[in-house]
């Protein structure tokens, strides 16, 4: 029979194999814990939706991120009223585009491109109605276009396709009046233009590159000219409304 020595010696022989098991344990539970978090990342690499919507504190939508029937993304900005006031999104062929709103609903600024790939952007007065348009031309160049209060276009200043200078001046019925723009020897050329659209008068040159002043009929057909003759003087050309050639004055000489 053990004695109580031997017995207390036993019994914590048995205590130290207890603990070191259980700091074994321990241990072992720690470096699954760890190496699992390692698979586990801390942030997700994408979360796909087919709308976002922010709310604000009042349960109203203020941001909204989706896509339009046709396909395309857009971006939504509202006010605390839940209004549109910007939007942001790819046009139906493909370029991005950028517009903002007043409380009203209205269009204020759309920044675009138009089919060609060409950058655009229009100012709106507060009912809506384009004011200002600035872009590109057909062939390249820069334009602007000035518009009234009822949407009718005032002035357009862009270039011929030559890539020269051109201004244009409408009435309020959209007619272009005045043309200033150069002339195909390169010197300035300003026309002007009844109600009906035809020419009426014209300031060019000759081919000289002296002055020249064409008057036309209602057919807007050329029926006097008066213009620098290649010796230097003056002289007025009469047509007929067949633009023939029925007479010549010859200015005088100055003394």
């Amino acid at each position: 029979m053990k004695t109580i020595e031997e017995r207390l010696e036993l019994l914590e022989k048995s205590n130290r194999r207890y603990k070191k098991g259980m700091i074994a344990l321990a241990m072992t539970l720690v470096l699954v814990v760890i190496m699992g978090a390692a698979d586990i990342p801390s942030v997700q690499n994408e979360i796909r939706a087919k709308t976002f919507i922010v709310m604000n504190d009042k349960n109203q939508p203020t941001a909204i991120l989706s896509s339009e029937k046709n396909g395309t993304g857009f971006i939504t900005i509202n006010n605390e009223s839940s209004q549109q006031m910007v939007k942001i999104g790819a046009s139906t062929w493909g370029d991005g585009y950028l517009v903002t709103y007043n409380v009203r609903g209205a269009r204020l600024v759309n920044l675009a491109s138009s089919e060609s790939h060409a950058g655009g952007i229009n100012l709106f007065h507060s009912s809506g109605k384009q004011m200002v348009g600035m872009g590109v031309n057909d062939w390249g160049d820069g334009s602007l276009a000035i518009f009234d209060g009822n949407g009718a276009q005032q002035s357009y200043i862009s270039s011929t396709k030559n890539h020269e200078g051109n201004m244009v001046f409408f009435n309020n019925k959209n007619v272009h009046l005045i043309e200033f723009t150069a002339s195909e020897n390169g010197d300035g050329l300003i026309t002007t233009f009844g109600t009906a659209g035809n020419p009426q008068t014209r300031i060019s040159s000759t081919e000289n590159h002296d002055a020249a002043i064409a008057l036309f009929n209602k057919d807007s057909k050329p029926v006097v000219n008066l213009q620098v003759s290649k010796e230097g003087q003056g002289i007025v050309v009469v047509l007929n409304k067949n633009g023939e050639l029925t007479g010549v004055l010859p200015g005088s000489k100055q003394q």
